[in-house]
């Protein structure tokens, strides 16, 4: 029996909106970690490559959800932990010196200031943005796989 995205606990919980993913060792749960962020996306591009090529379309849509979700934690992260003002000076601020300036953000987490952008132009109309994730998943599709033997 083939298990599918929306059975894996991890997928289920962030697809409902949550903002944290269960550790595979120990079964804690962990806060959202941005360093991850761009390998966690990567993976889930990888599913949804993957599921398309095979034609399982509720996992393309179960993927799709699971990346929009945490594009939107990401964003949300990035608004409350990056600082806007460069000018400010971080020495004289105890709030600036526990956030991130825009150059320090991007070399840690590998997201430029312009992708956080485009993810928040986007996700302002989330049932759009998921058909267009998941329909360009739809359209890269070009033939059926063989028969595996």
């Amino acid at each position: 029996m083939r298990k599918r995205l929306r059975d894996v606990p991890r997928y289920r919980e962030r697809v409902a909106g949550a903002a944290r993913r269960e550790q595979p060792l120990s079964g804690a749960l962990v806060p959202f970690s941005p360093q991850f962020f761009k390998q966690d996306q990567l993976k889930t591009d990888a599913v949804i490559a993957f599921a398309a090529k095979i034609g399982d379309w509720p996992l393309v849509e179960d993927a799709a959800d699971a990346k929009i979700a945490d594009q939107i934690e990401f964003v949300r992260w990035w608004d409350e932990n990056v600082r806007r003002n460069q000018g400010a000076r971080t020495d004289l601020n105890a709030d600036l010196r526990l956030s991130y300036s825009k150059d320090e953000a991007e070399r840690a987490t590998g997201i430029t200031q312009q992708q956080v952008s485009r993810w928040r132009k986007h996700l302002r109309d989330v049932p759009i943005y998921r058909e267009r994730v998941a329909g360009t998943a739809r359209q890269t599709r070009t033939q059926p796989l063989g028969r595996i033997t």
